[in-house]
């Protein structure tokens, strides 16, 4: 069993920006709105220095002495979010957007803020921040993507296929919103509409590694071997260290028979992230075709060590370790491979093998009704309900 998975990226903008405050009041007011700028102007200069403690201190004052500043709350907020100050910087986002008086300052406000409730997992927040930021300007790209992140979080497909596509008109330089309108587009069967994203997301930044990887899961998917061996060569050259393109690689390597090359693939996307439980499994499970059972439980036991949740590679170090006859280890690790996953009906068929030839014929029965039960395909569920057939028989011939 091999897994694959694709995702995208969130993408977020920084913006500093100075800006005149003209309220037109008396002597006193002008002097404090300039006294005001003063100090925004030097938190800019120290921010851009390296400056952070100077910058703060700097956005405070000017802060005092004009509390409708924006743009001093707006960066204050950046510095402190930073910072970790996660609390202290949604207050001055939110401060910012109240006191600004141009759609500009205010939008940027709010797609920070809404940027930041997300992180702290507070989706409605950063939902309403997302459509306030859009609200102001509607061709903010950024928004308009991290509310699409937002809506495809919470489920909502054809909301979040909608944003990313609104990000594309805004700005179609943005990568990530094609890569991951792609992505959406793939998802409902529009195989040529997701080819153009992913190939629009590359063609404006070449070495944007997630929109080649997909574009060669969906040429694989469409019998494109050719194609989709180019494609991941192409995300691992973008990104030598991603190790999710060098596991696909690896299993379409495996595919064209080429199995040195798919077991380089499998150790490079271990190298890059040694708990790629796929990597490790896809590896085991091609060391076990090639005779090398030593390496084979080696790397299903590195997947289980990555994740004890892997049921897949559980099951797989079952049929090893029934093999080379040490039953007792292979009937832990399938009743490890059923705690994981309750509907493996492959772990439940093997479980009931094993336990029939232990002459456990009751515990093989329920073995195989569970696997009958979980079967999702055709040949699965014939093959339990032939194995279960079986063991009834036996059953009632010796009662």
């Amino acid at each position: 069993m091999k897994r694959r998975s694709r995702r995208g990226t969130k993408r977020r903008r920084r913006t500093k920006r100075v800006k005149k405050v003209q309220r037109g009041g008396g002597a006193g007011e002008e002097a404090a709105e300039t006294q005001a700028k003063q100090w925004y102007d030097k938190g800019v200069v120290q921010a851009e220095g390296g400056d952070k403690a100077g910058a703060e201190a700097s956005f405070r004052a000017a802060i005092a002495a004009d509390p409708q500043l924006a743009v001093a709350h707006y960066n204050l907020g950046i510095l402190l979010d930073e910072g970790g100050a996660k609390m202290q910087a949604e207050t001055a986002y939110r401060a910012a957007a109240a006191a600004a008086d141009d759609d500009r300052t205010a939008t940027e406000a709010q797609n920070k803020l809404g940027v930041l409730l997300g992180e702290r997992g507070n989706k409605v927040g950063a939902e309403a921040a997302f459509r306030a930021a859009i609200a102001a300007d509607p061709q903010h790209a950024d928004a308009h993507f991290n509310l699409g992140i937002i809506l495809r979080n919470n489920g909502d497909n054809a909301g979040a296929e909608a944003s990313f596509r609104a990000a594309t008109t805004a700005d179609p330089q943005n990568a990530d919103a094609h890569n991951n309108l792609g992505l959406f587009l793939a998802k409902r069967g529009d195989n040529a509409g997701a080819k153009a994203s992913f190939r629009a997301a590359f063609t404006v930044d070449p070495q944007n590694a997630r929109a080649h990887r997909n574009m060669g899961i969906l040429l694989r998917g469409s019998g494109d071997k050719d194609g989709a061996e180019a494609s991941f060569r192409a995300a691992i050259t973008a990104d030598p260290q991603y190790a999710k393109a060098h596991n696909n690689l690896g299993v379409l390597l495996d595919e064209r028979g080429d199995k040195d090359g798919a077991v380089a693939a499998y150790r490079a996307a271990i190298a890059a992230d040694p708990k790629h439980v796929d990597a490790h499994g896809n590896l085991g499970i091609l060391l076990n075709e090639r005779g090398d059972k030593a390496g084979a439980e080696a790397a299903y036991r590195a997947a289980i060590a990555a994740d004890p949740q892997y049921a897949n590679a559980h099951n797989n170090l079952g049929l090893l370790l029934n093999e080379r006859g040490d039953k007792a280890g292979a009937e832990a690790a399938y009743r490890a491979a059923i705690a994981a996953d309750p509907q493996h009906a492959m772990a439940h068929s093997n479980l009931g093998l094993l336990l029939s030839e232990r002459g456990d014929l009751a515990g093989a029965e329920a073995a195989y009704r569970a696997a009958h039960e979980a079967a999702t395909s055709k040949e699965e569920k014939s093959f339990a309900k032939a194995a279960l057939d079986e063991v009834q028989a036996a059953l009632e011939s010796s009662s």
